[in-house]
């Protein structure tokens, strides 16, 4: 019997939260060292960071792998947002605020004042101090200095493709005056494949000062050790022809590589080896929850009206057996879907390649795209066959 009885929430999908075991991500974290050497020689990074790639890739996990790598920084402050919780410049004030370390308490408050913010009388965060929106490009500079002066800040946003664009100007613009002053700021941006978009409707030229990490999926290798590690330290092992299995039907996806394994731990009972048998136990489990996530997908693709789109691009690449398509060619293909005569431009055909990216169909390599996930392609095929009338 294993020492200790297996979790059934060991295996934790879709929720964000920290894997039983992080494979595959050991060169991005890499990459990302020379950011962590800065902050720890209290010195401005080179450059910010940004990660990007579709729900359910662990762009939030790696986010928190390098929150965590770098949290035995002194005085370090690490600040988590999402774009609802600095909805506008005076929300992202309050977040600059609170938390802060208590020197200096008085001349900060005092700062405020002078800087006409009004105080209230409800007590907002415990400071007394409420925020208004004409007060906020003058008051952020000195918040996110008076914090710097405390120690390295990294202010982490996930979900960045959604960020407002007036706070994402905000903030770009202060990172790249904290730079300039060689103060110890790093921004992290974490995203679909629409971030790039996003800041390029913010005005900004952030993108290619920036640590570009995409976040895709898993070689067979990490898949494997994604599943294995995790019940490894638990003494139960996995039969190759098993493990083999699992690793197939999961693309490399991380999300459903989650899946499965919250599946297998719920067939194990007592046993020390996951079987093929209990694969074969799970796979009901998984194959509901795929199907779950296939619709999504579908429903997504059918309202933002890809679904030609989707069909003809899923053709390419299985027609021509090819793992990598170029963006040039998978604009021609997108175009030829778009009604004739639509006058359709450039800029349609990019957002529909980046809908379709953002929705894991297909994933960017170095500047080609590769297929998505076989088995949603197939699905979104056979489901808009079945949704065609014969003859």
């Amino acid at each position: 019997m294993p020492a200790e009885p297996v979790p059934r929430n060991l295996f934790r999908p879709g929720d964000g939260g920290w894997p039983p075991y992080l494979a595959g991500r050991e060169s991005a974290l890499e990459r990302l060292a020379p950011l962590e050497h800065s902050l720890r020689a209290n010195a401005a990074p080179a450059r910010n960071a940004i990660l990007h790639g579709p729900r359910g890739n662990g762009k939030t996990v790696l986010m928190e792998a390098f929150l965590r790598k770098v949290k035995d920084i002194p005085k370090l402050q690490a600040l988590r947002l999402t774009p609802d919780e600095i909805a506008d410049a005076a929300a992202l004030c309050r977040h600059l605020a609170r938390a802060r370390p208590g020197r200096r308490l008085l001349e900060r408050i005092q700062a405020v004042k002078r800087m006409d913010v009004r105080i209230s009388e409800a007590g907002m965060l415990g400071l007394g101090i409420e925020f208004e929106d004409a007060a906020d490009r003058r008051l952020l500079p000195d918040l996110l200095i008076d914090r710097l002066e405390a120690g390295p800040v990294i202010l982490a946003v996930d979900e960045a493709h959604v960020l407002d664009l007036e706070v994402g100007r905000i903030l770009l613009n202060m990172v790249q005056k904290m730079r300039q002053s060689d103060r110890p700021l790093l921004l992290m941006l974490a995203g679909t494949p629409g971030l790039k978009s996003r800041l390029g409707a913010m005005d900004a030229t952030f993108w290619g000062r920036c640590e570009d990490m995409p976040v895709g999926l898993l070689d067979r290798r990490a898949s494997a050790d994604a599943l294995a590690k995790p019940l490894e330290e638990r003494n139960v092992g996995f039969e190759p022809a098993a493990l083999e299995e699992v690793v197939g039907q999961s693309s490399g996806y991380p999300y459903f590589l989650q899946l499965w394994g919250e599946a297998l731990t719920g067939v194990l009972d007592a046993s020390t080896t996951v079987s093929s048998e209990h694969v074969r136990l799970a796979s009901p489990k998984v194959q509901t929850a795929q199907a779950a996530y296939y619709r999504d997908r579908y429903n997504e693709l059918h309202d933002a009206n890809l679904l030609s789109a989707a069909l003809a691009v899923g053709r390419a690449y299985a027609s021509d057996s090819v793992s990598q398509i170029s963006r040039e060619r998978l604009y021609e293909i997108i175009a030829g879907t778009l009604p004739s005569g639509a006058g359709h431009s450039h800029s349609m055909v990019a957002d529909a390649l980046g809908h379709l990216a953002a929705l894991g169909y297909v994933w960017e390599a170095e500047g080609d795209f590769e297929a998505g996930i076989p088995s949603l392609m197939s699905y979104v095929a056979s489901r808009a066959a079945a949704a065609t009338p014969a003859g």
